[in-house]
């Protein structure tokens, strides 16, 4: 763990996200100690936070979702949540659930998000993305977020395109399981069960 730990650091002092606005900067080091801490790709943070609250600290959705990551307060709860509105705490929920979801789904993040955004629960009923717009139409921004954090406009998302359930976000998969960090190389992996 010591290794990660240096990894991080270093990769830290170098580290500037491409186009993630105002609340990336004011939260960055945060996103990128607590990512480290947790084992979770701080771009992958930082994309979540961005879909879910645009980086607002009190947002709130109407089904009472709260704070940056828009945590539901059971979610929060479990993960140690005493203050949705508090931005550290809020982060470092979102951020451990989604390593939870990560871990669940053998670090697939387009399943670790569907279950971030619909729970796990439609994860494993529908195996695989749910049919449901609202959550397909979330795992493509995440993937679109992540996309603009990283810089790049072709680091293995040819598949951002197809809204199809069996191929939506084939890119994602090529993550080193369970932590959402990319390896090797960003080609779109064969296709699987999705």
């Amino acid at each position: 763990m010591a290794d990660e730990t240096n990894l991080f650091a270093e990769w830290a002092d170098d580290y500037t996200p491409a186009d993630t606005g105002d609340a990336w900067e004011q939260y960055r080091d945060d996103v990128l100690k607590i990512a480290g801490e947790e084992g979770v790709d701080p771009d992958l943070v930082t994309a979540i936070m961005r879909a879910e609250s645009g980086g607002k600290q009190l947002a709130r959705s109407s089904k009472g979702a709260s704070g940056l990551m828009q945590l539901m307060p059971p979610t929060a709860k479990e993960m140690g949540v005493t203050d949705l509105n508090d931005p550290l705490q809020n982060i470092r929920g979102g951020t451990k659930y989604i390593k939870k979801m990560l871990d669940r789904h053998d670090g697939d993040v387009q399943l670790a998000l569907a279950a971030y955004n619909a729970g796990p629960g439609n994860v494993r009923k529908y195996g695989g993305i749910p049919p449901f717009k609202e959550t397909q139409n979330y795992v493509k921004k995440v993937g679109s977020f992540y996309k603009q954090v990283k810089g790049t406009q072709d680091r293995g998302f040819k598949a951002i395109e197809d809204k199809s359930n069996d191929n939506l976000f084939k890119a994602f998969s090529e993550l080193n399981p369970g932590t959402g960090m990319p390896q090797g190389s960003f080609e779109q992996p064969p296709l699987g069960r999705h």
